[in-house]
């Protein structure tokens, strides 16, 4: 494996589209193991308050607590923390990054060139760490690591260190959808001013996904999911994506995505024990008039991603 890139599938999205739910099914089959969002691993060991995914503290986890004692150096230095500024915030934009995102080759200087060899070797020290962790839980045929960290920049980073073989999964949820998810309030209404941040927000963070991913993936190293059919097409779309990884489906995925799993940070349905279903509460939740507002503020990402009234 010494000369092999480092086999990583990420997680790429906006939050809030089922990429939570995504990660425990891979981590329910027999030759992938998920992280959780990696980058927020640093912050999650400063705060106790925040478990693993197994419900311990992650530094008394039994898979992450020897992991932490021989990397911690590593872990809460300045690689696997980059773009996330605390365990609950992260800067929608880095724009020091645009010209990366929007160039094919990239112009890096000879500080912003050692930042990038030290993040890559950061990064590759851990996770064969961590690859070999897991294969002592799970067993040799473990061949994919699961990093659901989401962030735009982190993936340019990991692409651009050319230490990685990555498969990108672009999971996006209807625009609707994921505005109520963010601006509802605890009885139900919706934050008007929140509404239109999410809005914004989802366009934007797809527009730049998918700007990186023209100008630095091919075509075959990125798939694209909609929250909708993986909620209600279930087996399909794993075989649909097992089949891309190269790997056989497995019907655990979706009766027994629920065992016990390790990874960081993600929706707290990590730690609940409900089922697979389809949440489409914004269909009342949003009022029609707001509907079409965000409809039509999404139209063109809607549109290619085959989002219809």
């Amino acid at each position: 494996m010494a000369n092999e890139k480092f086999k990583l599938v990420y997680i790429a999205s906006s939050g809030r589209s089922g990429s939570t739910l995504l990660e425990l099914m891979f981590g329910s089959h027999p030759q992938l193991w998920t992280l959780g969002e990696l980058y927020v691993l640093p912050f999650a060991v400063q705060s106790e308050a925040k478990p693993c995914g197994c419900g311990a503290p992650v530094g008394e986890c039994p898979f992450w607590g020897p992991i932490l004692q021989q990397h911690k150096s590593v872990v809460l230095g300045p690689s696997i923390g980059r773009f996330r500024d605390g365990y609950d915030v992260g800067r929608l934009f880095q724009f020091g990054e645009f010209p990366s995102i929007w160039s094919r080759n990239g112009s890096w200087n000879t500080t912003r060139q050692a930042q990038l060899a030290q993040f890559g070797a950061d990064n590759v020290t851990l996770l064969k760490t961590v690859l070999e962790k897991s294969r002592q839980m799970k067993g040799d045929q473990v061949t994919w690591l699961v990093d659901a960290s989401k962030s735009i920049y982190r993936l340019l980073w990991l692409k651009q260190s050319g230490l990685f073989d990555l498969r990108v999964i672009h999971l996006v949820k209807d625009p609707r959808a994921f505005v109520y998810s963010i601006s509802k309030r605890d009885d139900g209404s919706v934050d008007t001013r929140r509404a239109a941040r999410a809005t914004f927000r989802w366009n934007a963070e797809n527009y730049l996904l998918g700007k990186l991913f023209r100008n630095r993936f091919a075509e075959d190293e990125v798939r694209r999911i909609r929250y909708e059919e993986l909620a209600s097409q279930t087996e399909p779309v794993l075989k649909e994506t097992l089949a891309w990884l190269g790997l056989p489906y497995d019907p655990r995925m979706v009766t027994d995505f629920r065992s016990i799993n390790h990874g960081i940070a993600g929706n707290p349905m990590r730690h609940r024990s409900n089922g697979i279903h389809l949440d489409e509460k914004w269909r009342s939740g949003l009022s029609t008039g707001m509907q079409n507002l965000v409809r039509g503020a999404s139209l063109v990402l809607s549109n290619r991603y085959g989002f219809t009234r």
